[in-house]
């Protein structure tokens, strides 16, 4: 009796994170898909109690900027873990790096619709043109 090929160990935290719960793995354009993601998070809890129509809503900016930062300092590890477990130096399917940037990109947006939308465009814009001296 033969057995099935060993299918590759993935570290299931850094896949996870990695590709952002699977934004990353959505055809065509995963890193739009992940930036997708990384807007529509933003925008519900922009639209929280605790943040819309609140005294707290000056804090939200601030708020944006630690979730990028933590996103970051989980984004390196499993980056790199997803990058060496699928044999990729730069894997498409790995999108956290585009949540940082478009939080980054949110962090001064006003929470109506056409600010963020706007901030989406441009960042996929310059994320995917990627002009000097990106």
């Amino acid at each position: 009796m033969t057995r099935p090929p060993a299918v590759a160990a993935r570290t299931s935290w850094a896949w996870i994170a990695g590709t952002f719960f699977g934004a990353g793995n959505i055809k065509p354009g995963p890193g739009t898909w992940g930036s997708v993601a990384a807007l529509l998070i933003w925008f519900a809890a922009a639209r929280l109690p605790f943040f819309a129509n609140s005294p707290h809503a000056s804090f939200f900016p601030w708020a944006t900027a630690a979730a990028a930062l933590v996103a970051l300092a989980i984004g390196i590890p499993a980056g790199t873990i997803v990058a060496e477990e699928s044999h990729t130096e730069d894997p498409q399917h790995v999108v956290l790096d585009e949540v940082v940037g478009q939080w980054i990109a949110l962090i001064a947006c006003p929470a109506d619709w056409v600010h963020p939308l706007l901030a989406l465009a441009l960042f996929r814009l310059f994320d995917i043109t990627k002009p000097p001296p990106a």
